[in-house]
């Protein structure tokens, strides 16, 4: 069985089949509006016209593989690895000692109290933005690397500090898409066959995320909750969310702000400095429209849910009934290019941008992934890697 390794279509695929599981509501969780479904369909066929239209027309010249990037990868993960250390040794302390939900609350900290895990919120998002953010850095690069070399030790190794900062924090999300990428870079590097090992490893980071699961409530869960809450309604949570936060049934939001909404931390942590400097409040991370997700609400099966809301809230606080013409043409476009290039030269750079956007796309059903302080973090050490790869350049040719 052949299984198509298009990051567009698999972007595609991935979100017409959720908001349509949402849309039908089968499972009674609420489902969203036609309206809100059109949005979302909107955005998805513009998104597939401009990246077959980019990936139609971008050219880019062929390059060698250059593996002497590994130097930096194997130096920032030796680094990461040592800070986890003490930090997953206090954290496992602070759970043996105290109540898992206790922790779970006080971990991340907020702004009236500190995470008791870093002592200053400062530190804590030092962390996010610097420790996941490597995290996430070695995380593309060794699935790169198994993509150039097909040596399953990479694997291995992403997973282990992926599972580390999971712990950490108490999350499942990083697993769950770690497991889906691998699904990816298998298929892809069998150029689209299907073999036993995905179904096989499939079950295997099931089983991780059962457990981890059933740890982070405090005891025993069973199967079919797991499969029910964690499978089912995580997958359409945000949907109904987004619905009941009035969805995409007014032409106009109540509300603009013109990028800043859908590029989470990024704007965030470019506009910050201005604010303080002006004294102005004009943050979305301030804003009611972003407030509003941290409100339990509760669903139509009686479920509670808050955080979620899909990129599709924020693309419509951003520009209303324009947003999927804009970010389907910018998504489709970016997707299109660095996917070409991934076709075309085969090196690590090409397949940590098409791996990141991927996941990028897995994110969007469920919060915003660009709300992910980690991900500016991939970012900062993605162009440092550049750098460094150039220097590298120029030392061998002098």
């Amino acid at each position: 069985m052949k299984v198509t390794k298009d990051i567009g279509v698999w972007t595609g695929t991935w979100l017409l089949l959720w908001s349509t599981l949402a849309y039908i509501d089968f499972f009674g969780i609420g489902g969203i509006s036609l309206d809100t479904y059109f949005f979302i369909l909107s955005f998805i066929v513009v998104f597939i016209t401009c990246y077959l239209i980019a990936k139609a027309f971008y050219r880019t010249p062929l390059q060698k593989t250059n593996i002497v990037n590994y130097k930096f990868i194997k130096i920032l993960f030796v680094i990461v690895t040592c800070i986890y250390i003490p930090i997953l040794y206090k954290s496992l302390v602070l759970m043996t000692n105290g109540n898992i939900w206790e922790y779970r609350a006080k971990a991340f900290g907020s702004n009236d109290e500190a995470s008791i895990l870093f002592g200053n919120q400062n530190l804590r998002i030092l962390y996010t933005i610097f420790i996941e953010g490597g995290v996430y850095f070695i995380q593309f690069a060794f699935l790169s690397l198994y993509l150039l070399t097909g040596k399953k030790s990479y694997l291995f190794k992403g997973f282990v500090l992926i599972f580390v900062m999971s712990i950490v924090m108490l999350g499942r999300s990083p697993i769950y898409y770690y497991a889906l990428l691998v699904i990816f870079t298998i298929i892809y590097r069998s150029n689209g066959k299907l073999s036993l090992k995905v179904p096989i490893l499939a079950s295997i980071l099931a089983c991780v995320l059962f457990f981890l699961s059933a740890y982070r409530a405090g005891g025993e869960i069973t199967l079919s909750y797991f499969i029910d809450k964690y499978i089912v309604g995580y997958h359409l949570y945000g949907f109904s969310l987004f619905e009941k936060s009035g969805g995409a049934n007014s032409f106009f939001a109540t509300s603009s702000w013109f990028g800043q909404a859908t590029l989470g931390s990024f704007s965030y942590l470019l506009l910050y400095p201005f604010s303080k400097i002006l004294s102005i409040n004009f943050l979305y991370f301030n804003s009611q429209e972003y407030l509003l997700k941290n409100s339990f609400i509760v669903l139509n099966n009686g479920d509670e849910a808050n955080a979620f809301y899909t990129i599709f809230y924020d693309m419509y606080q951003d520009f209303s009934w324009g947003a999927p013409l804009i970010y389907g043409s910018i998504f489709g476009i970016v997707y299109g290019i660095v996917y070409k290039k991934a076709m075309l030269r085969k090196d690590l750079n090409s397949f940590m941008l098409m791996l990141f956007f991927l996941n990028v796309t897995f994110g969007m059903i469920f919060r915003n992934p660009l709300a992910t302080n980690g991900f500016v973090g991939f970012f900062f050490y993605f162009l440092l890697y550049i750098l460094f790869n150039k220097i590298m350049k120029k030392r061998l040719h002098v």
